[in-house]
């Protein structure tokens, strides 16, 4: 006899599991699947489970106000006039990574941040940007409104870039202030692209008049290779003087985005350059030290009156007080700077000494040995000079053709040339100058010639005595000079190295 089959049966080849009411131990869903017909139309309960369970969150999200997510909408394009009239457009799409759809759960893509378009003159940008010359012909061979789309460079360097070469002041300002970590983006721009980086020496050199010494003492490793790329001598003198007499422990290049880009390790001081800069800083604490010394040295070692240990005991009583002694150590424990400023002022009176004991404390003018000391040490190192470093293969005077004034200490830190060749300079230039007397060669420490507003530091040669005699063959001289002001400078050299 025939058997009809069961509603369910006919689904069976579906794959679909039937679900009895007997099989739910639940007392809500029991009742209403008794109410299904035997012969209706099989509702499987999966899918009443899902349209409950979508209902009841909507019903909650409802009550309490919360709004389905939604993916953030494109933002509006910025555009910057740069050339004007402009026939070309240069697009920058910054995107991060975000959801793909409005749940949380959904994959991730790139999602568009910010949009920017500088607006050019494509005559300007082919000129200097080389890199770019292809993709701007065939941008107007292919597009009625052309364009290229770049990415990886940061906006503001790039701005700086096409306001200088379109001549488009509007911005100045704005861009006067930038800080020195933002201008570390120009030379990637310069090399990624292929454009020339004296382009903006004179727009930097603007920048250096309106904030370059208004920055901190930090950030003076960071301005010195900005100086040596643009190739501004007066910022690089600056910084690296201030390197040398405000910085502690080792001088060394500062890059502050070498964390996030790896590949700009190129943007560096050369060694050599910062070598002479640490040796610098060594040799000014080597005179602090020995100058400082020298006055009492002719007391330890032959004065035989009964002063000389009191003399010496309140010398360096009064250097502990004012916090550089005993020198040796502070000298490894402060900056320059910090241990010249000590010493302002500074007057050892010698109460009750013989004239023994105070004859070595003062040089012949009267001034105070360690007041020379310091002023001395002051003007010593003007900083590295460009055109000192550039030119050392040239024979050329310490301080000629350089576009910065400069003494001798300047110059033996800037001058990376061989020994010899430098010596046979040296050499020279005591054979041929006017201020060597008795085969020793009298050293000016400044081409400014500041002795003659200083006259503090006229006697300093009686401070250093031997140490500086012996170095006085590797020094140098300018020859051209006023000849009545260097006759003056001749005789009263002349008379100190009487009392050598």
């Amino acid at each position: 006899m025939y058997k009809k089959a069961k509603p369910y049966e006919k689904y069976a080849n579906a794959g679909v599991k039937p679900v009895h009411a007997a099989s739910l131990k639940s007392p809500f869903l029991t009742p209403v699947l008794h109410l299904v017909h035997e012969d209706s139309f099989f509702i499987p309960l999966s899918i009443l489970w899902c349209f409950a369970r979508s209902s009841i969150a909507y019903i909650s999200a409802s009550a309490l106000g919360w709004s389905p997510r939604r993916a953030a909408p494109s933002p509006p394009p910025k555009w910057i006039h740069v050339g004007k009239p402009h026939d070309f457009e240069i697009r920058y799409t910054k995107f991060e990574d975000g959801p793909d759809s409005a749940s949380e759960d959904g994959p991730m893509k790139r999602v568009t941040v910010s949009k920017t378009g500088f607006l050019v003159k494509s005559d300007i940008v082919k000129r200097h940007f080389k890199a770019l010359v292809e993709m701007i012909d065939k941008a107007f061979e292919t597009m009625p409104r052309p364009y290229i789309s770049l990415e990886g460079d940061n906006l503001t360097a790039m701005e700086i870039w096409l306001r200088v070469l379109h001549e488009n002041e509007e911005n100045y300002d704005k861009l006067m202030n930038l800080p020195v970590k933002k201008l570390w983006h120009l030379a990637p721009i310069s090399k990624r692209y292929e454009i020339d980086l004296t382009l903006l020496g004179n727009w930097f050199a603007k920048w250096w008049c309106h904030r370059g010494k208004n920055i901190e003492a930090e950030s003076a490793a960071q301005l010195m290779y900005l100086c040596w790329s643009f190739d501004h001598p007066h910022g690089y003198a600056y910084s690296t003087r201030r390197l040398v007499y405000t910085s502690y422990g080792l001088i060394m290049d500062d890059n502050p985005h070498l964390a996030r880009h790896p590949d700009r390790a190129w943007q560096k001081i050369p060694p050599a350059a910062l070598v002479e800069l640490n040796a610098a800083k060594a040799h000014l604490q080597a005179l602090l030290i020995l100058g400082l010394w020298n006055p009492i040295t002719p007391l330890l070692e032959s004065a035989t009156c009964i002063c000389k240990a009191t003399t010496v005991f309140q010398y360096q009583r009064l250097l502990t007080k004012r916090g550089v002694w005993p020198v040796e150590v502070k000298t490894k424990e402060h900056n320059m700077s910090y241990l010249l400023n000590c010493l302002h002022d500074f007057k050892f009176e010698t109460l009750g000494a013989c004239d023994g004991c105070r004859s070595p404390l003062r040089n012949i003018e009267g001034y105070e040995v360690v007041q020379i000391t310091k002023c001395f040490i002051r003007d010593y190192f003007d900083g590295q000079c460009l055109d000192s470093y550039w030119q050392h293969d040239h024979e050329m005077f310490w301080d000629k053709s350089c576009r910065i004034q400069h003494g001798t200490g300047t110059w033996h830190r800037s001058f990376i040339g061989k020994r010899r060749p430098r010596q046979r300079m040296r050499h020279q230039v005591a054979m041929d100058s006017p201020f060597s007397t008795n085969g020793e060669l009298l050293v000016l420490q400044k081409a400014e010639y500041r002795m003659v507003t200083r006259p503090a530091k006229v006697g300093w040669s009686t401070v250093f005595k031997g140490f500086y005699i012996e170095e006085m063959e590797e020094e140098e001289v300018p020859m051209e000079v006023d000849s009545e002001w260097m006759t003056a400078e001749v005789e009263a050299k002349r008379s100190m190295l009487d009392l050598l």
